[in-house]
């Protein structure tokens, strides 16, 4: 049985109309999915820019700042946090600079600690972040940046004639773009040699960094 020329049309005028409707662009953005635009901290129309990431503006979210996120707030965005974690290399004006209770004391490139820095997902509860250089240091994340979440955490490495021992203090890790960073930390270094002599120094490293 044929349609007549007047029923077909109306069938495939809804089968266009229908087919327009199923395709109309409706993006949904996640929450703490998007980071906000770098120079005015702007979101598309319907959301608004919390810590460096856009969010629902009727998501119920409070209306906190950047210091919603990390440790010391309610959640980390996505956004924010996957700008930290990676691999980092630090420039080669990178510097460390020792001052000693032996009297020694100078400045001297960072290189020969490494220059790769590794920033990976903390332990839940314990830390935002994780980073590993010189030292596994675990780390928060706030309204500034990410830092020193534990109290005087220490290391050791095992030398033939000298056992080097550091407890970092201070440890500031700040990127806005994800690709670039700036870097400061201070340590203290205890040398005990084989001979039986102990060196302690204070150490100032300060560097930029850049996404590898």
């Amino acid at each position: 049985m044929r349609l007549s020329r007047a029923v077909w049309l109306l069938a495939v005028a809804g089968w266009i109309g229908a087919g327009a409707l199923g395709c109309s662009y409706d993006p949904h953005i996640k929450d703490g999915d998007l980071l906000c635009s770098l120079n005015d901290q702007k979101c598309p129309d319907g959301y608004e820019c919390r810590s460096g990431a856009c969010y629902a503006a009727t998501s119920g979210n409070k209306d906190a700042g950047l210091a919603d996120v990390g440790l010391g707030g309610d959640t980390i965005a996505p956004a924010v946090l996957k700008r930290y974690l990676g691999a980092w290399r630090m420039d080669d004006s990178a510097l460390r600079t020792d001052q000693c209770d032996d009297g020694t004391s100078g400045t001297e490139p960072v290189t020969p600690l490494g220059t790769i820095m590794e920033i990976t997902a903390g332990e839940a509860g314990l830390s935002d972040l994780q980073s590993k250089w010189l030292c596994d240091l675990g780390l928060r994340l706030d309204a500034t940046g990410a830092h020193l979440s534990n109290t005087d955490p220490s290391c050791s490495q095992t030398f033939q004639y000298e056992v080097q021992t550091w407890t970092t203090s201070r440890f500031d890790l700040v990127t806005t773009d994800g690709l670039t960073a700036t870097h400061v930390a201070s340590y203290t270094l205890v040398d005990r040699f084989s001979t039986g002599k102990v060196v302690t120094c204070t150490q100032l490293v300060t560097a930029s960094l850049t996404k590898y």
